[in-house]
């Protein structure tokens, strides 16, 4: 997957508030089952409105994002709105020193790094 960026995409499922706990993680389960990577926290410690979950997309494509909150829809049976989108930043692929400390100093370290580095040996 070189090259893909992996996206978080918020949604939020129970605006009004409709969802009993049991039946936010039944939709948890069923989107689960659907093979979608979600991340959310337990309903006991979500508002009872407005709960929002993270759905992890590699390689989205913006024009799929309806796709992806209608599908929220069916699994919690309540509508849903998407969110903010994001991307997972896994830093630098093909060069991993051009953005690192040592390439910013000369002599490849900063002072405090240096110090901690030989203080680690």
């Amino acid at each position: 997957m070189t090259g893909m960026r992996t996206a978080v995409v918020r949604v939020v499922v129970d605006r009004a508030g409709t969802l009993s706990a049991g039946e936010y993680e039944e939709g948890l389960r069923r989107l689960r089952e659907r093979g979608t990577d979600v991340v959310a926290s337990p309903a006991e410690r979500l508002p009872d409105r407005n709960r929002e979950i993270e759905l992890i997309v590699a390689g989205l494509d913006l024009a799929d994002l309806p796709k992806h909150v209608t599908l929220c829809a069916e699994s919690f049976r309540t509508p849903a709105e998407a969110g903010v989108v994001t991307y997972i930043s896994r830093g630098p692929t093909t060069t991993p020193t051009a953005y690192s400390p040592r390439s910013r100093w000369p002599g490849g370290w900063c002072g405090r790094c240096a110090a901690t580095r030989r203080s680690s040996r």
